[in-house]
């Protein structure tokens, strides 16, 4: 959802959605399974994830006396499943350009059909025309207009003061509970993140491998991104205000959540005090 394509020409006002990757830590009520010291990770196939194949390739979680292993899904909600049947103790989150973009140009959604499909089905359903258009993330954008007649990229993250993405890992409860390990695997997060931040051809080439994606290619959408591990207060509650003031209005929750219950910047203000601003 972080990006959208549309095909011209077309009338039908039908989108697809998928929930993209959704940097701090939040609990999640679920009971880790993971032995000490080891700490798995569940990543989708993009370029937001370069810093979890850093991290596992370079052996920086070992610095820090962790093992890791990361788990690539094609879609970051069967990622943070993974998360919350105990699988993985790190996993992404959603977000909201669909809804954001709908509101900044006052869209009729009542006359938008909207289609949830997984990300790699996307792309086939715009060339049948099946969609109009999707909210998604690379690679796929960049297949689309490849692949597909007339699609073009109309908006990107950040495009219009609509909707800035900002990647968000979920920590396992158990991870949680057992704070040092919780500590030492962010600062090898933070240490991945700066990593892909400075040594982009390195991180690039990594990652096309990991994920098998043309290493130009790679490069490409990593540059779009910037790579940085930090949980500013004023920018994290206002990304969960936004996309709670979203889900309330929707209907999808009833009130808005009380942000103690699961945001925990102790964590990161331990591993990199200089990283957060705020709290």
């Amino acid at each position: 959802m972080d990006r959208m394509i549309t095909s011209q020409g077309v009338t039908r006002r039908l989108f697809g959605l998928s929930c993209g990757a959704g940097i701090c830590a939040l609990a999640m009520p679920v009971t880790g399974n993971a032995a000490l010291k080891k700490v798995p990770m569940a990543t989708g196939i993009d370029a937001l994830f370069a810093p979890f194949v850093v991290a596992a390739e370079r052996k920086i979680f070992e610095k820090y006396e962790l093992e890791t292993s990361f788990k690539p899904f094609d879609d970051g909600n069967v990622a943070l499943d993974a998360l919350l049947t105990g699988s993985s103790d790190i996993a992404t989150g959603g977000h909201l350009y669909f809804m954001n973009y709908i509101r900044k140009y006052n869209l009729p959604l009542d006359k938008i059909k909207v289609k949830t499909l997984q990300a790699p089905e996307m792309v086939a359903a715009l060339e049948r025309r099946d969609i109009d258009a999707f909210f998604l993330w690379e690679p796929w954008l960049t297949k689309a207009s490849q692949l597909v007649e007339g699609a073009h990229v109309l908006a990107r993250s950040g495009d219009d003061n609509v909707y800035v993405l900002t990647s968000y890992n979920y920590y396992s409860q158990g991870l949680i509970d057992d704070h040092p390990r919780a500590v030492a695997a962010t600062k090898a997060l933070v240490e991945a993140t700066d990593f892909c931040a400075t040594n982009l051809d390195e991180a690039a080439r990594l990652t096309a491998k990991a994920f098998r994606i043309p290493e130009t290619d790679m490069k490409l959408y990593m540059s779009r991104m910037v790579y940085r591990t930090e949980m500013p207060k004023e920018v994290v509650l206002g990304n969960f205000r936004n996309a709670a003031e979203l889900a309330v209005a929707e209907g999808i929750i009833k009130k808005t959540p009380d942000w103690n219950d699961f945001i925990r910047p102790q964590i990161i203000k331990e591993a990199a005090p200089d990283r957060t601003t705020g709290w």
